[in-house]
């Protein structure tokens, strides 16, 4: 797998080099001038900090790739696993047979036939409707369902096929589906939308597309990024396109 480096999730710097610090510490030092004395045991001060500075920046870059290898490996064992948000419930009355029959129909709708024993998990994610308060008024959203299939090939196709865009109505659907992501992938998620926001790049849309291609994007400006499991990849790529 390929070294991720230099940038944490939330796109900051893990930290000074030793580079860097000498750097600042001769433009210091030419600055105050001390005595050769003095000058001699600041500067074997400072190569003992640059070397702990180095190693320290050296470890955090091992980490960082450790760190990404275990969330890619992690969210490889979710690759048959995908999310339906937004479908209803009554919680006295479903059972495991009812949701997955339910599940099946909407799934169906991406034109690629669905049925009961193409799935070998079906669960919600919590037992009750979740509020949420707007200005205005307050929502109750459903609890998402998680859907494993026993087939990742018929999984990625209907993933591929099915729309979360109502293009008759021009709206989104009420019930949505997604590729299952571990913590790792959904944080990713998140930092590089917020970055695209801060930074004014309008999205299309941002989305997990298969363990080989990781994280993908669309702008709105006709970009297409890929191939991004941290954001120093998302980085490099708005750098090199630029």
């Amino acid at each position: 797998m390929a070294t991720h480096v230099s940038l944490g999730l939330d796109g900051t710097h893990p930290g000074i080099s030793g580079d860097s610090f000498k750097q600042q510490y001769d433009t210091l030092v030419d600055e105050l001038q001390p005595n050769p004395a003095t000058r001699s045991l600041l500067d074997l001060l400072a190569n003992s900090l640059s070397a702990c500075l180095d190693r320290i920046t050296t470890l955090e870059a091992e980490q960082g790739v450790q760190e990404v290898n275990l969330a890619r490996t992690d969210q490889y064992s979710r690759r048959s696993t995908v999310v339906v948000t937004g479908m209803g419930f009554d919680k006295d009355t479903e059972s495991v047979e009812s949701l997955t029959k339910a599940v099946t129909t909407e799934l169906s709708k991406s034109g690629v036939t669905v049925k009961p024993a193409d799935i070998s998990v079906c669960h919600r994610n919590a037992q009750a409707y979740k509020e949420i308060k707007l200005k205005d008024k307050t929502v109750k959203v459903p609890p998402s369902v998680t859907v494993k299939f026993h087939n990742t090939a018929k999984k990625d196709k209907v993933l591929r096929e099915y729309s979360n865009y109502d293009s008759v109505n021009k709206k989104p659907k009420k019930v949505k589906l997604a590729q299952s992501l571990n913590p790792y992938f959904i944080t990713l998620k998140t930092t590089i939308n917020n970055y695209c926001r801060n930074s004014r790049i309008e999205l299309n849309w941002i989305h997990y597309r298969s363990p080989t291609a990781g994280i993908c994007v669309k702008t709105r400006a006709g970009k297409n990024y890929s191939k991004i499991f941290s954001f120093q990849d998302f980085v490099n790529l708005v750098k090199n396109k630029k």
